[in-house]
């Protein structure tokens, strides 16, 4: 828990109303809190005298018809204004194995979403043929799918991708619903040569810390994130990803597990949003055991090693080639991590929630070790610095529409 004499942040964002955001409410309310019984009989008989008077007036348009009034009702006027930048720039990657209901949830989902092209169903099951009378009561229209003659795990995800005729793609897994897509997109639009991923505040943890792997000699600034809960990114990334996986010389069983490679191999730390996840039901699908986290992890590491190894072999070829001309730029994309601001969308999906205040310590703090496994990485990590505050007070408690919560930073703020 932070120390409460500290300077520490307390935000939480109500977007429910123009009055409670104005700064006339304060004054209104300092104003009545001392103001004397004859002033307030006076004000009462005045607001009489005006709604008697508005009234008579208002009635007597009526009499003279002069014209048609319409009650103007008040309402957010941004509530039909969508952007349309980057409209059918992007395709919907969804990978089926035994949800199918869920997928159709997801389906009329992504439907409404104008930055859709296409949503393409990759279908890893065998034993069941896709057709057009299965997605009928999706009422969508831009649905495409493949009838995969085997089962491609992961990896396939990647290669829907590649297949796709838009110059973007979006991943998610069919266990969840994201309901955050356009205020993603356009945090997106202004990187697209990053990675967008989106996570809750326990993921998050991991993904901007414990899963963080830099080692600035070889110029390795990687982190690991899970693009299944939503991930925006550019198709030229998946296909240097899949060049990736020839140039390091992938097993077969490694190349299934595309998950635990992409993000990590393409060695440029994904820009991540936190906020809440909806959960779909969950049976019938691939299950994470105890056995399957670790397996995870055990090719988390294996990409870790075969991208240092990469790196370091790329380091000394560059370090050894007469010309200027570098053979391969590895440096670090901007805005890179210490560089970005956007943290959270707001509940409505209407707006993003910035800050320049970072949760965790920087990652430098750890140089990244190939005979560390992953394991031990964490646990090097938790017992430097506890996140566990950040999960119960992190970013998008700010803007989640709900007074009984807040984001709460750490540390304290230097003026």
């Amino acid at each position: 828990m932070p120390d409460r004499d500290k300077n520490t942040l307390h935000i939480n964002i109500n977007t429910g109303g123009v009055f409670e955001e104005s700064p006339i409410r304060s004054y209104i309310l300092r104003y009545f809190k001392g103001i004397s019984q004859p002033r307030v009989l006076l004000l009462i008989a005045f607001i009489f005298l005006f709604v008697f008077f508005y009234g008579k007036n208002e009635e007597s348009i009526g009499k003279n018809d002069i014209g048609k009034i319409e009650t103007i009702q008040e309402s957010d006027i941004l509530t039909k204004i969508i952007p349309t930048e980057g409209d059918g720039e992007c395709t919907a990657i969804l990978l089926n194995w035994n949800r199918l209901d869920n997928i159709k949830i997801i389906v009329k989902n992504l439907c409404q979403y104008s930055m859709f092209k296409e949503i393409f169903i990759w279908n890893n099951n065998v034993d069941l043929h896709l057709s057009d009378t299965m997605f009928v009561d999706t009422h969508c229209n831009k649905i495409r799918y493949y009838n995969s003659p085997g089962n491609m795990y992961f990896i396939a995800r990647y290669l829907a991708c590649s297949m796709a005729a838009t110059k973007y793609c979006y991943f998610q897994d069919d266990d969840w619903m994201i309901k955050h897509l356009r205020s993603m997109y356009s945090n997106f639009l202004r990187f697209p040569n990053l990675i967008h991923t989106d996570t809750n505040a326990d993921v998050y943890s991991s993904t901007n810390w414990k899963w963080c792997f830099f080692d600035d000699d070889i110029d390795l600034h990687s982190c690991y994130s899970w693009v299944g809960t939503g991930a925006f990114t550019s198709r030229e990334n998946v296909l240097k990803f899949l060049k990736m996986t020839s140039k390091t010389e992938m097993s077969s069983l490694e190349f299934i597990y595309g998950d635990m490679y992409f993000t990590t191999y393409l060695n440029q730390v994904p820009y991540q949003l936190e906020n809440s996840l909806i959960e779909l039901p969950q049976e019938n699908g691939f299950s994470l055991t105890g056995k399957d986290r670790m397996l995870n992890k055990l090719y988390m590491h294996k990409a870790l090693i075969r991208l240092y190894n990469y790196l370091s072999l790329l380091k000394s070829k560059n370090n050894n080639n007469p010309s200027t001309q570098m053979i391969e730029d590895t440096k670090e994309f901007s805005p890179t991590l210490y560089e970005r601001d956007v943290r959270s969308p707001c509940h409505n999906d209407k707006c993003l929630f910035l800050t320049n205040k970072h949760s965790f310590p920087n990652v430098k703090l750890f140089k990244y070790k190939p005979y560390i496994n992953i394991s031990e990485s964490e646990r090097l990590h938790s017992s430097f610095f506890n996140t566990q505050h950040f999960i119960s007070y992190p970013y998008s408690h700010a803007v989640d529409n709900d007074n009984s919560t807040a984001w709460i930073s750490q540390d304290g703020i230097v003026s």
